[in-house]
């Protein structure tokens, strides 16, 4: 059985199923979070997005990098004996729970683009499952950039409603997800809003998500 977390098994019918199987690091974050979306326990009033301020990205020596993400996307029950036992069953050098409660990963810069490039396919999955829901009826597309800098999305509708414009609670929460491991958390999300004549109708900025 392949344990690597960052690369599920994917299925059309079924979203985010897979997470709750493997031991997760990061993606038990991304369920939680999902399934506070999913349930309206979070709004765009009241939830406070991931503090992102004590991630690092450091390049070593012998294409090996060192990256620390928040605690947030850790999990509440994590602890060093579980987090060695990962990193041994995963190849990595190591995995380091920190003090203020981050995790820092030591690997090679293969393992750190295997990790993005199946966490992209993951929270690609989670938007593909978005569009025409029952949530989010009027959208037909949603189209991110690799690093979910930009994100387009086209509605069936002539105007955005606020069902829809909630999106981008999601939209965000993932961003900042793929930001924290890709060693980028300062990275700006722009999302654009298009309606079925294919015009412009919200675009969002760094100053109108942050």
């Amino acid at each position: 059985m392949d344990k690597n977390p960052f690369k599920p098994p994917f299925s059309p019918t079924i979203k985010l199923v897979f997470f709750s199987t493997l031991l997760l690091l990061s993606i038990i974050a991304y369920v939680i979070i999902n399934d506070k979306i999913e349930s309206g326990q979070w709004t765009a009033e009241t939830h406070e997005f991931v503090d992102l301020s004590c991630c690092e990205y450091e390049e070593l020596e012998n294409d090996r990098i060192k990256l620390t993400v928040p605690g947030d996307y850790a999990g509440n029950a994590t602890t060093q004996e579980q987090l060695n036992e990962t990193a041994k069953e995963l190849g990595y050098e190591s995995i380091i729970l920190n003090e203020n409660g981050s995790v820092t990963y030591t690997i090679t810069n293969d393992q750190h683009k295997e990790m993005l490039d199946n966490l992209r396919t993951g929270i690609n999955q989670t938007l593909n499952a978005m569009i025409g829901s029952e949530d989010y009826n009027k959208i037909t597309a949603i189209e991110p950039n690799d690093d979910f800098t930009y994100i387009k999305v086209s509605l069936s509708s002539k105007d955005i409603n606020y069902k829809n414009s909630m999106s981008m609670i999601q939209f965000k929460t993932y961003h900042l997800l793929y930001s924290a491991f890709n060693g980028t958390p300062d990275a700006d999300l722009n999302v654009e809003y298009y309606n079925k004549e294919g015009e412009l109708v919200l675009k969002l900025g760094p100053e109108d998500i942050n």
